[in-house]
């Protein structure tokens, strides 16, 4: 195993849950930022100083935490929505208010109804939460929707991302999506996924993309580092399950090509 250091490390991505075969729900944390002079600064960097209390040397460690949740698109580079803690509230808000009760409203609020043994749509207003950032804006929409599961009709929403690209899930599995962006203690989380990254062993699963036609590193796109996203994966299962990562990466660039 090639020697690494833990700072080369970039960024740390966990898939919490895929809305559709094109959209996830990824966590992620940023490893590195920019400085003013364009050099490469690590989060987490250490001071050295010396103390007239204690005599010698001490160390301090100071971390700079930057994370946030990702609706990534997978067949688009620039097609997602970066959600940071701000974001997450106000989103949350608008859901608990404004979409939630088209499930478990009263009379006037509930988005369905059955007529003829079928469920259908009442009226309803569509529930948008709007972010504007420095170069645009950006939307995701939330709609009742009537879904399919095992040839059984049921409730569900429509998640549609202002890119374009827009997911379907039934009620369970929103409430699911719900939950996540609501209750995960998202410092806590970024915390734990940085003592993941600070844990060797290093570069275990590793494949490098490059040449022409090799896909961006981005934190709109971490559909290909998904091997190194689990906080269960132990030294061991990493070593049995890289013959399967390999098989699983060649048939995903193949049809990426296509």
């Amino acid at each position: 195993m090639e020697n690494i250091d833990f700072t080369e490390y970039d960024r740390i991505t966990d898939t919490l849950m895929y809305l559709s075969d094109d959209i996830a729900l990824n966590f992620s944390v940023a490893l590195s930022r920019k400085g003013r002079n364009g050099d490469r600064l690590f989060y987490h960097y250490e001071s050295v100083y010396g103390s007239d209390k204690y005599g010698g040397k001490l160390r301090s460690i100071k971390r700079t935490m930057n994370f946030y949740f990702i609706l990534d698109v997978r067949s688009d580079f620039n097609g997602g929505f970066l959600l940071k803690p701000q974001d997450v509230e106000i989103l949350t808000r608008l859901i608990s208010a404004k979409v939630l009760p088209w499930y478990f409203g009263n009379d006037q609020e509930v988005a369905f109804q059955i007529i003829a043994d079928k469920l259908v749509l009442r009226d309803y207003q569509p529930a948008t939460y709007f972010q504007a950032t420095k170069f645009d804006n950006k939307s995701i929409m939330f709609e009742p929707v009537v879904v399919v599961e095992n040839d059984l009709e049921c409730r569900g929403v429509r998640i549609s991302l202002s890119s374009g690209h827009a997911a379907e899930l039934s009620i369970d599995k929103f409430m699911g999506f719900y939950h996540l962006i609501a209750y995960t203690d998202m410092s806590t989380l970024a915390a734990t996924m940085c003592n993941y990254v600070k844990i060797g062993p290093y570069g275990v699963n590793t494949f490098t993309s490059q040449g022409l036609g090799a896909t961006p590193p981005s934190s709109l796109n971490s559909w290909s580092n998904f091997n190194s996203n689990s906080f269960l994966n132990n030294t061991k299962s990493k070593r049995e399950g890289e013959w399967i990562w390999n098989i699983v990466f060649l048939a995903f660039k193949k049809n990426h090509q296509k």
